[in-house]
């Protein structure tokens, strides 16, 4: 399996720190510390209040101007705290990217907590009524922040094909339960094949899982972040957040607020873009030794296994 995260620029502290000072004199720096990696970016944390998001790969550049582009005015039609551009970086001899900086949103992933019945209902409810209100805008605001269509979410050969991959480095490294047929999951894989696509479109997160969306312990949503993914696409590719966070006893609560899905294939979408995810960022997770996001997703995977029965 290929390793897309792997960074094309070191980004250290030392450059940051460099980059800060010669580009936005006015913020002092009283403590700078990294505060994440993923697969395009990395963060670094100023005085405990700004987030600078650095691009460490050249593809990334394009799901960063997406979101320079489109969150300072779509922050006014959610429900929940997305992050807002504030101070914006100019490549420089040192670093050839555009960055970006924004006001630290609270709140950690869903693996962080325990969650109690009371704290699923309250995220069940808050997830709908983000995602309601994400997939009812107006495809006017699509249009105007020329948001486009993502096929490579929807190549369902490629998934497969990619999917398929990262099982045998699951299996050969022994990172799932072994009460979990194997044999069901590949099938499960070889079945995306025949999924047919809504032409109804909404906007769409794009990559909505569990490590970004930020809750506290009683399960109210804190904020979303990673937009960069934002574009014209078919709902279930953000429904899937459901297998990533909720046990399906919660999934009504959840369509009580959201609203019932009637189109064909909707759910199963949902379904393989969850599984997709989680699968190869079982692999992602035991390549970086990140506990965290190995356990949210295999919380997602024996999720939607459960609920194909």
């Amino acid at each position: 399996m290929q390793q897309p995260w792997v960074p094309q620029v070191n980004i250290t502290q030392e450059l940051v720190a460099t980059l800060i000072c010669q580009q936005f004199p006015e913020l002092k720096i009283n403590s700078l510390k990294l505060f994440g990696s993923g697969w395009d970016n990395t963060l670094y944390l100023l005085n405990d209040e700004y987030v600078f998001r650095l691009p460490h790969r050249k593809e990334a550049i394009k799901w960063l101007f997406t979101e320079l582009n489109a969150l300072p005015d779509l922050v006014e039609y959610l429900s929940v705290s997305i992050p807002v551009p504030l101070f914006i970086g100019k490549p420089t001899q040192e670093y050839p990217f555009i960055f970006y900086a924004y006001k630290l949103l609270p709140g950690k992933s869903f693996g962080n907590f325990s969650l109690t019945k009371d704290s699923y209902k309250t995220l069940a409810v808050d997830l709908g009524l983000f995602l309601k209100k994400l997939h009812g805008l107006s495809l006017d605001f699509a249009q105007e922040k020329k948001l486009t269509p993502e096929p490579a979410k929807i190549d369902f050969k490629y998934c497969v094909a990619r999917a398929l991959e990262a099982l045998q480095i699951i299996i050969k490294y022994n990172l799932l339960p072994e009460y979990l047929d194997k044999n069901k999951i590949n099938d499960f894989i070889k079945s995306w094949d025949i999924l047919e696509i809504s032409k109804d479109q909404v906007i769409v997160h794009g990559d909505l899982y569990a490590r970004h969306v930020l809750i506290n312990q009683a399960g109210t949503i804190l904020g979303i972040i990673d937009w960069g993914d934002l574009h014209v696409g078919a709902a279930g590719i953000d429904l899937g957040i459901v297998y990533w966070m909720l046990p399906l006893e919660y999934h009504q609560e959840f369509f009580k607020v959201y609203g019932i899905v009637f189109l064909n294939d909707t759910l199963k979408i949902a379904q393989f873009r969850a599984f997709y995810v989680a699968l190869r960022l079982l692999v992602y997770g035991h390549e970086m030794h990140d506990k965290l996001i190995m356990y949210e997703s295999l919380f997602c995977i024996e999720n939607v296994l459960k609920a194909l029965k």
